[in-house]
């Protein structure tokens, strides 16, 4: 008699297109304190035009940046508000141990601070959008936005009574444009059992950017010097640091399955011209 092989449950989310397209999210070796991205783009007309994005800055100075960590907690709050029935006004309860739960964070005291940090960067890192939010409602690219934060309201409160009871009223509203744009569809699928089990940052800002730009494809090839540029990582500037940074990032995401199929190749190879390297992917069908 053969074996029946039960598919494995997923958790997919739908993630706000504008958070995905941009890489919001610096690795922990990013030191500075606000950070500015901007692209060229071309328009259907033929004019081009500039979109930045610029996070930590006000006029009182510098409040510090997003990290990698804040959006793999940014991804498990949206799963909580799907769960909450999508609510368009409110807050949305939760614990922050069901959140590490979710996450499947082992819990314990540095977990909750680990957890409360990321929680507070989100709230408070401010974030301004020149030419670049589109929202969905209005079927425009927002001329200027600011004052955006990822949570337009944060409530945390948690306390240990006795052995067994824990107490938890906490609470948090995602921001209103985001929630706009999740509810319009202006969003991608996201499997989040994918990103929680990926440890390496580069791999989790890897794993986004070929989730979007092989939606369509399932053969991409980059050079390393563009695919940094791509990702905001521009600082390592020599090849040999590129390739020790990606070789074991590469080695986490083949198999992890994308929206749109399974990563069944993630390697490096020479160039041509034998001066970088260049990361090829190939994609496969789900079973």
């Amino acid at each position: 008699m053969e074996n029946t092989i039960i598919p494995e449950k997923r958790t997919i989310i739908r993630q706000e297109l504008n958070i995905e397209k941009w890489p919001l999210f610096a690795p922990s070796t990013y030191r500075k304190k606000s950070r500015e991205i901007t692209r060229k783009v071309l328009l259907e007309n033929g004019n081009s035009a500039e979109r930045k994005v610029t996070f930590g800055k006000t006029q009182q100075g510098e409040m510090g940046i997003l990290r990698i960590v804040d959006y793999k907690i940014f991804c498990g709050l949206v799963g909580i508000w799907e769960e909450a029935g999508k609510p368009k006004e409110g807050k949305t309860n939760f614990a922050i141990h069901n959140l590490a739960k979710l996450l499947k964070l082992q819990w314990g005291r540095s977990t909750y601070r680990h957890i409360y940090k990321a929680l507070e960067r989100l709230k408070v890192v401010p974030i301004i959008w020149e030419d670049s939010f589109y929202q969905k409602e209005s079927n425009t690219t927002e001329r200027m936005v600011r004052y955006f934060n990822i949570l337009d309201d944060l409530v945390i409160f948690e306390r240990r009574a006795g052995n067994q009871m824990y107490l938890a009223f906490s609470s948090f509203k995602l921001n209103n444009k985001i929630i706009s744009n999740l509810l319009n569809n202006h969003t991608k699928p996201l499997y989040l059992d994918e990103i929680v089990k990926l440890k390496k940052e580069i791999s989790v800002l890897l794993y986004r950017y070929i989730d979007l730009i092989m939606a369509d494809k399932n053969h991409f090839e980059r050079r390393t010097q563009e695919l940094f540029s791509d990702l905001e990582l521009s600082e390592y500037r020599y090849p040999s640091k590129r390739k020790q940074l990606l070789a074991p990032a590469l080695k986490e995401l083949e198999g992890a399955e994308l929206s749109t199929g399974i990563i069944s190749q993630a390697n490096l190879e020479k160039t041509t011209d034998g001066k970088d390297w260049k990361v090829v992917f190939r994609k496969s069908k789900k079973a």
